[in-house]
């Protein structure tokens, strides 16, 4: 008798075990993907969006250059050489390694033989800035070019450019150019001296020549440079 009372219980007990299993095996309503967040717009300011600036020098001055930025290298190369040099490789990159590219950038102010007899008031590159390795080369990276009145004379005891505070070279990030240079390019008989701090303080590299790779270190910690 005792065994007959305990059937019905132990059935009960199997079912509920049973219903229990069943619920517990049941997938489970995945949770919806997340919506990804918008991409950055060229507008907002320290957003991931490259800029190409270009900064204006005025020969045996600090007083810092002034930037203007555009999208891309091409319309930034187009303004800084007056509208002559138009047909630029999209890639800061590839414009190293094309030879007509650094022929132009290197045959002087007018864009032509340096004694032109009719000069024009135009700029002569002195360096391009990048922010990453290689110029840029295989990533998305900002740059700075920046330009001058005439060809510097490689003396190195007195530069002929300086700009003080690289924070005002690329307006459009947080702390502008300010510790962001990982390679540059010179031209126009120039060499470039990079600063620890502002306004040429700190250690510096020395007056160099293009360098696809600024050094551990010195990679991103350039403040100021002079041109001589």
């Amino acid at each position: 008798m005792t065994h007959r009372l305990f059937r019905p219980a132990i059935a009960t007990a199997l079912a509920i075990g049973v219903l229990a299993a069943l619920v517990t095996a049941a997938p489970a309503t995945a949770d919806p993907l997340p919506t990804p967040d918008p991409p950055p717009t060229p507008t907002s300011p320290g957003s991931g969006v490259a800029q190409h600036c270009v900064v204006k020098l005025t020969a045996y001055s600090s007083e810092p250059g002034v930037a203007k930025c555009f999208h891309t290298f091409p319309e930034a190369i187009s303004f800084a050489t007056g509208g002559r040099l138009v047909d630029v490789p999209l890639s800061p990159a590839e414009a190293v390694d094309d030879p007509a590219f650094a022929a132009h950038l290197a045959a002087g102010a007018n864009g032509g033989p340096v004694d032109d007899p009719k000069p024009k008031e135009v700029n002569v590159v002195l360096s391009i800035e990048y922010e990453h390795i290689n110029f840029n080369a295989g990533a998305f990276g900002s740059s700075n070019t920046f330009v001058g009145d005439k060809l510097c004379d490689a003396a190195t005891d007195i530069p002929e450019y300086a700009q003080p505070d690289l924070r005002n070279s690329l307006p459009q990030l947080p702390n502008g150019a300010n510790d962001l240079i990982s390679s540059f390019r010179t031209y126009s008989n120039c060499n470039a001296n990079h600063y620890e701090h502002v306004d040429f303080g700190g250690a510096a590299t020395g007056y160099w020549t293009t360098r696809d790779y600024i050094g551990d270190d010195w990679n991103d910690k350039a403040s100021s440079i002079s041109w001589s």
